[in-house]
């Protein structure tokens, strides 16, 4: 229902602005690197109401008061390459959190495709596919046999009822 829907979503908005409320208060006494994770939750949170502006506002924060902060660049990385088309920008993030975490191929292989999406150069981006190959093998298999995260409003686990059963 279209009014079950509605309240549903006022609700969320009055938890968000709670939300929003609280950590005004804390940030303004928190140390750097704490006050970089809070705007990252807050940023997790306006990504999860599809709030992208707001969302880069405090990924932009985060970053700027804690710029070894990876999840944070590789996050404004897919703001930036999904809904502003800035892929250079993207690239850039994505290179920085690549460089960040190493042995992470997620975050390798990320920046090689936002490589190939920005037109890099063909060097910059067989080094990329590289990085990302040489860390996938060091990483060794993932237990579900996949590398990367599948997300979703609800994740299956074998032999278990989905919430959602699919429709006839």
């Amino acid at each position: 229902s279209l009014a079950t829907m509605d309240r549903a979503r006022q609700q969320w908005d009055a938890v968000v602005r709670t939300y929003e409320a609280g950590l005004a208060a804390e940030v303004r006494n928190a140390p750097p690197e704490l006050a970089a994770r809070m705007h990252l939750a807050l940023a997790g949170v306006y990504l999860d109401r599809s709030r992208f502006a707001d969302a880069r506002q405090q990924l932009d924060e985060a970053i700027r008061l804690d710029g070894r902060r990876a999840e944070a660049l590789t996050a404004r990385a897919l703001i930036e390459a999904r809904t502003a088309a800035q892929a250079r920008d993207a690239a850039d993030d994505l290179a920085r959190a690549a460089a960040l975490t190493p042995a992470d191929p997620v975050r390798a292989y990320l920046h090689a495709r936002q490589l190939l999406a920005a037109g890099g150069a063909d060097d910059a981006v067989a080094a990329a596919l590289k990085r990302f190959v040489s860390a996938q093998a060091a990483a060794g298999p993932a237990p579900d046999g996949a590398p990367f995260v599948r997300p979703g409003l609800v994740q299956e686990v074998p032999d278990i009822e989905p919430f959602f059963p699919p429709a006839a």
